[in-house]
């Protein structure tokens, strides 16, 4: 998904789908999704921030999320 040329494929899949799911680690600072990405796709999109439990931040992941149009 770090290719944009996938950003597509995952917008036509998402015609198929009932919810996206987009997953970021704890400690990860970075994001493979542009911003207000999930407001391109015609349906709810959840962000989640896996790895929880390492004790690493959540804090950046969460924002990041958030800022690619989760919820």
């Amino acid at each position: 998904m770090e290719n944009p040329n996938y950003y597509r494929g995952i917008i036509l899949h998402a015609y198929d789908a009932d919810v996206v799911i987009f997953m970021i680690p704890a400690g990860d600072e970075t994001t493979i999704f542009p911003p207000n990405f999930g407001n391109s796709l015609n349906r709810e999109v959840i962000g989640v921030v896996s790895k929880v439990d390492t004790g690493k931040d959540v804090e950046a992941p969460r924002r990041n999320l958030k800022t690619s149009g989760s919820h």
